[in-house]
């Protein structure tokens, strides 16, 4: 065996036979080969490894269906159906006149998020026919994490913003992706609990869409680079 070589337990080379997909095992220099065989070159594998998790990104979708509103000016939760086609979905009603409105969910993030920035879009349509195309749409996000034996009554992060414009009465609409960082000093197992707004008189470089937004939910990303564990 080679000096630069090492065997590897077990566990780690079905690790590696599970990173498969993900790492380069056809490279022409030996040094950068990451194979899933039981010799390895111990380096390489570790370096490629480290690479790949840096790049992974997932994705998790929160309906509105499990956004609640909120007490005090609360976005309204309701069902609707499309005229032709009958199709049902639960939406959360933002009022586009009066006063910003918001609604709330609590989640568990995923044991492999880095703890890091998220990122995060919301998908909204125009729920009425009066709205405009070109007419601006913003929506913002506050979250905290919350963790065994803390005070829940506490404050949330920044709000970070995103603006979207109208096009059309009825179409799904997708806005750009905002970036949050969740106070609290986050870890495992927190309850991550976010507030979404929406600005109802904001009118970016034109007019305020000045009636309701539909909102169907909010995908939100993530870096995973944690090691899942049990419990």
């Amino acid at each position: 065996m080679p000096d630069d070589v090492v065997e590897l337990p077990e566990d780690q080379k079905n690790y590696l036979k599970g990173m498969a997909p993900f790492v380069d095992v056809e490279a022409s220099t030996p040094a950068d080969k990451v194979v899933s065989s039981t010799f390895v070159d111990a380096e390489a594998a570790h370096s490629n490894i480290e690479d790949v998790l840096e790049e992974i990104i997932d994705s998790v979708f929160i309906p509105a269906g499990a956004m609640t509103p909120s007490t005090t000016n609360g976005a309204t939760a309701s069902t609707i159906e499309s005229s032709t086609f009958k199709l049902t979905r639960d939406v959360m009603v933002f009022a586009g006149s009066g006063n910003d409105t918001h609604a709330e969910f609590s989640i568990v993030m995923p044991e492999s998020w880095n703890r890091g920035t998220i990122q995060f879009k919301v998908l909204w349509s125009p729920g009425n026919a009066a709205a405009n195309p070109g007419e601006y749409v913003e929506f913002y996000l506050a979250a905290r994490g919350f963790r065994n034996a803390t005070e829940l009554d506490n404050g949330l992060s920044t709000p970070i913003n995103v603006e979207d414009v109208a096009i059309a009465d009825d179409q799904l609409h997708t806005t750009p992706a905002g970036e949050l960082d969740i106070t609290g000093n986050v870890q495992d197992g927190d309850l991550i609990h976010f507030k979404l707004s929406r600005d109802y008189d904001h009118a970016g470089d034109g007019s305020a869409m000045d009636v309701d937004a539909r909102v169907y939910g909010l995908v939100i990303k993530y870096t995973k680079t944690q090691t899942v564990s049990a419990w």
